[in-house]
């Protein structure tokens, strides 16, 4: 387990770069030639270490898009977080992470990764709740991939005929701590605007999986 003190180190840098981002990961091929995309980790670190003992490693040369879902139900949440957050730490132009409707700190706590860091970081766990709380709040919407020939959208959830891109790209994004709860209106004490009820929607689409 990794002490605490490299923790922070990782998510505070990590964060401060997530926020720098914009809500969609643009990615042109004609620069980076390939990119591997990966789905849902969900805390099976084995998976990942497979996935780049395959591939190779995240690099300047060696671009990923993880797709979300990357904690919960597996036992290593915590680690897979923390070597993606080191992978855009290290290669911010070439690591993209998508959120997914497992990064939502109301779905945590029912599928096990605030239960993961109570167990490994007992001493701290509200400050790493907290924490990664905000982190999620700061992951990008989806990503776009210009392949020379094509855009190619890559979310977690989906997409409806509600969807309205222009939106989805101006929003501020960690105004949705969790897609569970209804976002606070920009008007104090008053119920969301038809306006605000519609960007929830849309980011509800993106991140969870449509019934």
């Amino acid at each position: 387990i990794l002490h605490e003190k490299y923790v922070y180190l990782i998510i505070h840098q990590a964060r401060s770069i997530l926020k720098t981002l914009p809500n969609v990961n643009h990615i042109n091929l004609s620069n980076l030639h390939h990119i591997y995309i990966i789905g849902d980790l969900h805390g099976q670190l084995a998976d990942l270490l497979h996935i780049f003992k395959l591939n190779g490693l995240p690099a300047v040369d060696n671009p990923y898009i993880f797709n979300g879902d990357f904690v919960d139900r597996g036992p290593k949440s915590i680690e897979i977080m923390l070597l993606l957050l080191t992978a855009i730490i290290l290669y911010p132009s070439s690591v993209f992470l998508n959120r997914g409707n497992h990064e939502d700190i109301m779905i945590t706590a029912r599928y096990g990764f605030q239960e993961e860091i109570n167990n490994k970081y007992p001493n701290c766990k509200k400050q790493l709740i907290d924490l990664f709380k905000d982190v999620f709040s700061w992951l990008p919407i989806y990503s776009c991939v210009d392949t020379g020939k094509s855009n190619i959208m890559i979310v977690h959830g989906g997409i409806s005929t509600r969807i309205d891109l222009e939106q989805i790209n101006s929003l501020e994004r960690n105004r949705y701590i969790s897609m569970i709860l209804l976002p606070k209106s920009k008007h104090v004490g008053e119920r969301l605007t038809k306006d605000e009820q519609a960007e929830y929607l849309q980011v509800t689409d993106f991140i969870t999986r449509l019934f």
